[in-house]
């Protein structure tokens, strides 16, 4: 079986702890000041920037782990194609939402991006899910996800900029956690069609 490596899950702490840091890097002009929310903190190129820059290989972990896990054990076509569509999507929208920085383009598209990256990773992961049957732990961290992204309908102030974090250190982790507690003699891979 294929460890991941180090750097991978560094990246993944570091997007992190970059996501929390946003009202410190604020105090220092880096991100926008007076934000609520990732997206009027990094509204700005080098924070923007940054964002990219250390969602790079996260992004790649979630490509390398899929074509570990489903090149390796899913050996119906349809379900490799449904989950590679899954993730294709996700960093799509996760991208556009990258180029549509909040302040920049009008809010309604702003929002739209980042409504349809979030619900494209979670889709995407319910596959994960339902084909691989990934780890408890993994699953709790994409559960933990879902609900701060439902409690985002909620939040006002600086409790929305939280349960964004939340919701965004969860989708860093959820590959790297299902990675390191991958067991192949646990996997379900269905067959039948779910999605």
């Amino acid at each position: 079986m294929k460890k991941i490596q180090m750097v991978r899950i560094g990246f993944s702490i570091i997007g992190i702890v970059y996501v929390w840091s946003l009202p410190l890097l604020a105090l220092c002009g880096f991100s926008e000041p007076n934000s609520k929310s990732i997206s009027q903190f990094i509204s700005n190129p080098p924070a923007t920037g940054a964002m990219a820059s250390i969602s790079f290989l996260p992004l790649v972990l979630m490509w390398e782990y899929q074509d570990f896990v489903i090149r390796k054990h899913v050996n119906k076509e349809s379900i490799e194609k449904k989950l590679y569509l899954s993730l294709a999507s996700f960093q799509l929208f996760y991208g556009l939402f990258l180029i549509c920085t909040d302040g920049y383009v009008p809010d309604e598209l702003h929002t739209c991006t980042v409504i349809l990256f979030s619900f494209s990773f979670i889709y995407h992961a319910i596959c994960v899910i339902f084909y691989v049957q990934p780890s408890i732990v993994a699953s709790i961290t994409l559960g933990v996800g879902i609900l701060s992204f439902i409690c985002l309908l909620f939040a006002k102030d600086m409790w929305f900029w939280a349960f964004e974090c939340i919701g965004f250190s969860s989708m860093l982790l959820y590959t790297p956690i299902d990675w390191i507690l991958y067991n192949p003699d646990n996997t379900l891979l269905r067959d039948s069609e779910f999605f």
